[in-house]
């Protein structure tokens, strides 16, 4: 029976496309290839992207009337540059990955969005100092440009703005609105053959032969109280709020998570002035749990504040309160001095999920990234927890991720293809290793040169130039000046076989410890245009003065690998 069979349509979505529940009026032994637990922006962006595979059935289930009605809609609807996390965490290379993808997804198909731009303000020196440090960060991770603000060109574009320290600016910043990205997100997976079942309730998963069978899913319908079940095998747990008690269904006691709430208020503002065109957010310290109550814009260009940070027990507490503006206040008025007080009112709450209280958003302590992995001993199931902010900006990246995942892929292959497709720049490493081989192995071989001489001897060509090579000299078959050419081409060639070992572990060290994709293929290159340096060198060059150039080269490229090694030694410490 196929997927569509197993739904019912009762009403329609404001954008006309089909909001569909789960029956129990069918068969409840119906087979998908996907099951994917939640229809946020995440959840959405996955299973469009497991949609599009040939040979696929792929299901939505979602407890909501409608999608995204949890932190997808309750957030800031920014386009994060991806500066506030360590270079080698998910959430970076995730958020630059997914930016990208992102601008380009919204100007193909007109999803209204914009790049405004953001700026990090500066009141005192210690803010001044963590704002610095932020620029470097981003000068680092290659695609997060930044640049320092002259006091002049401030008060030229935002006069309203007060940045008394200093302000950095993160150029690729920008806003989306998120309800029109997921209405596109809908609409594409169902017309990639997708179903969504609305109203649906998991209230149970139980891995099939621990998972090799895949997994079968009960649900009730929140619509007339019916329970049904499917089996998938594949399953894609994005269930946000509900994502860690998904999880706890599946995983033994002893990996089980517990869910924390971070209830973020936001404040709108109905004045007219003062107005910016850009985001402005106040400078981040590390251990922060969020990014402090910023400004942000809306699509119509309307202003309003938020979000602060408060820990609450239940991800239902949306009722905004009073003392939380109060408290908002004075930072607002810290970077925009001249707004009225008095035209900023409560606006609406969001929740984010986070795995634990007082998360940092930067590199302080107690900073948690993003999880997302194919669980160990359960093959098919597939764990996003603690997708906060920036999952908005990291949507299409954690579903391009998470398309890669096959239903029979085991564990270590699904870590390594993780690892391959996290990264915002391709991990070259493997190129950089074949080339080396070649060139160690068969370019700087003497053996060409030897058979063009004559003096190739299957017998024990190693010993060549020692039996044969002073006769060829006296018989006039070449030069002495050849001869010890061809000497020091069997020295380079040697040599490049001792040093191959050294980038082989250079390179997987690197690439197993998380080292950045564009430092692993930096120092590579690096060592390999040593490499090359150095045989040329020490083949053609024979006056000593210059020969010593190839002891200077042969450092270099050692340097570069030890460099690998170093920084994948700080990562696994």
């Amino acid at each position: 029976m196929s997927a569509r069979a197993l739904l019912k349509q009762p009403f329609k979505l404001k954008n006309k496309l089909p909001i569909r529940c789960f029956s129990s009026t069918r068969s409840t032994n119906a087979d998908f290839t996907h099951a994917v637990i939640g229809a946020g922006v995440v959840g959405l962006a996955t299973a469009r992207q497991l949609a599009a595979r040939e040979g696929t059935s792929t299901i939505i289930l979602e407890r909501h009337d409608a999608p995204g009605t949890e932190t997808s809609s309750r957030n800031s609807e920014v386009i994060h540059a991806g500066l506030y996390y360590p270079a080698t965490s998910l959430k970076t290379s995730l958020c630059i990955r997914g930016r990208n993808l992102l601008y380009d997804l919204c100007a193909q198909n007109n999803i209204p969005h914009r790049n405004t731009k953001k700026w990090i303000v500066a009141q005192t020196p210690t803010q001044w100092e963590a704002c610095l440090k932020i620029h470097a960060h981003a000068q680092g991770l290659g695609d997060a440009p930044t640049r320092l603000m002259g006091r002049e060109e401030a008060r030229r574009r935002e006069p309203d703005v007060k940045a008394d320290a200093g302000i950095v600016e993160s150029e690729t910043s920008g806003i989306v609105d998120s309800h029109s990205l997921m209405t596109y997100l809908q609409g594409d997976f169902e017309d990639r053959g997708g179903d969504i079942a609305f109203k649906t309730r998991v209230t149970s998963v139980e891995a099939i032969d621990s998972g090799r069978g895949g997994d079968k899913i009960t649900a009730v319908s929140d619509e007339d109280g019916s329970v049904t079940s499917i089996t998938a095998e594949t399953l894609v747990n994005s269930a946000g709020h509900g994502a860690c008690d998904i999880s706890n269904m599946l995983l033994p006691q002893e990996r089980h998570f517990v869910p924390h709430y971070a209830k973020g208020t936001y404040f709108s503002y109905a004045s007219s002035r003062p107005r910016t065109s850009v985001l402005v957010y106040p400078a981040t310290l590390p251990g922060t749990g969020g990014l402090g109550t910023h400004l942000t814009l809306d699509m119509g260009g309307r202003v309003r504040f938020g979000p602060d940070v408060e820990w609450v027990d239940s991800p239902d507490d949306l009722v905004p309160s009073a003392a939380r503006l109060e408290q908002a206040l004075p930072e607002i008025k810290a970077y925009l001095p001249g707004v009225d007080v008095d035209a900023i009112a409560l606006d609406y709450c969001g929740i984010r999920p986070k795995l634990g209280r007082g998360g940092a958003v930067n590199e302080g302590k107690g900073f948690q990234d993003f999880i997302i992995r194919e669980e160990e001993g359960l093959p098919g199931f597939i764990n996003l927890l603690g997708i906060e902010s920036p999952g908005l900006t990291s949507c299409l990246a954690i579903a391009s991720t998470n398309s890669h995942l096959s239903p029979k892929m085991t564990s270590l292959l699904t870590t390594l293809g993780l690892r391959a497709s996290l990264n915002p720049n391709s991990n070259h490493g493997p190129i950089f290793l074949t080339f080396n081989f070649i060139l160690a192995y068969g370019l700087l071989s003497s053996r060409t040169l030897k058979q063009w001489y004559g003096l190739d001897h299957q017998v024990s060509p190693r010993e060549d130039l020692t039996k044969y090579g002073e006769a060829a000299v006296r018989e006039g078959k070449i030069t002495r000046r050849q001869l010890d050419m061809l000497k020091r081409n069997e020295s380079a060639h040697a040599n490049a076989v001792e040093n191959f070992p050294l980038l082989v572990a250079g390179v997987l060290f690197a690439s197993l410890a998380g080292v950045p994709a564009r430092r692993i293929n930096a120092a590579a290159l690096s060592y390999t245009v040593a490499r090359v340096v150095y045989g040329a060198v020490y083949i053609f060059v024979d006056h000593p003065t210059w020969s010593q150039v190839r002891g200077l080269v042969w450092w270099w490229g050692n340097v570069s690998c030890f460099f690998l090694l170093w920084k994948a030694r700080d990562l696994l410490a």
